[in-house]
């Protein structure tokens, strides 16, 4: 199975984000795309929209797309540290 993650803040999710996901798909012949939201972007001091705003957002925008899973994985992390992706692929990879 080929699986692509695409990981931000989602705040808030856009067009942009949106197009990225689509060609993702198409070009890398994805069977699943990862949406990952992170709790806390190691690159921002802060977010406008609270967890669950983002995640509602991220559901409007992308429960359209069969092959797309949004992972809350990073979401749900501790508020106080920091996500890094080199921690959520050590985590895929046990699940």
């Amino acid at each position: 199975m080929k699986i692509g993650i695409f990981g931000g803040s989602f705040d808030p999710i856009h067009r942009s984000h949106v197009r990225v996901i689509e060609e993702s798909l198409r070009q890398l012949d994805l069977d699943k795309l990862l949406v990952m939201p992170t709790a806390n972007n190691p690159w921002k001091d802060s977010s406008g929209a609270t967890k669950k705003q983002r995640l509602d957002m991220l559901h409007i925008a992308l429960d359209r797309y069969a092959k797309v899973e949004i992972c809350t994985y990073e979401i749900n992390q501790d508020d106080s540290k920091k996500n890094y992706t080199i921690d959520t692929i050590k985590h895929l990879k046990k699940v």
